[in-house]
């Protein structure tokens, strides 16, 4: 089995404080040995960054695409339209404190209705810095 993905970004300074992107991608699973794992990809991923200072930074994005396989009665999976939202972001604080933060959300709408899926990920950290 072999992933490969590729993309672009292009992106815009909108100000010395954020920055907007755009980054089209297309991923593509080969398998030589199960036919119903090969499928294609194709998404654009669109985005702001708030580098911030050191005090703080905050990248959003929303990347919505879609998956096809090749194989057209596939009994194991089915074609399907997603919507990726990503926030990540640190921010700190006094007393040598960070806060960061890592959400990312992954709804799945499939051709078969009973295929949908999502996943939801959360990850907070405090740090402190002696």
């Amino acid at each position: 089995t072999h992933f490969i993905r590729g993309g672009f970004r292009v992106t815009h300074a909108a100000s010395a404080r954020w920055s907007v992107f755009a980054e089209p991608r297309y991923a593509r699973m080969f398998c030589d040995k199960y036919d119903e794992e090969r499928y294609q990809e194709s998404s654009i991923v669109l985005g702001v960054d708030l580098p911030g200072t050191a005090d703080y930074w905050l990248s959003l994005s929303w990347e919505p695409g879609r998956r096809n396989y090749a194989r057209e009665d596939n009994e194991i999976y089915s074609d399907f339209y997603f919507n990726r939202l990503n926030l990540s972001g640190t921010a700190a604080a006094p007393m040598g404190l960070s806060f960061t933060l890592f959400v990312m959300h992954d709804p799945e709408k499939h051709a078969r209705r009973d295929d949908d899926f999502s996943i939801t990920m959360v990850s907070a950290a405090v740090t402190k810095r002696f």
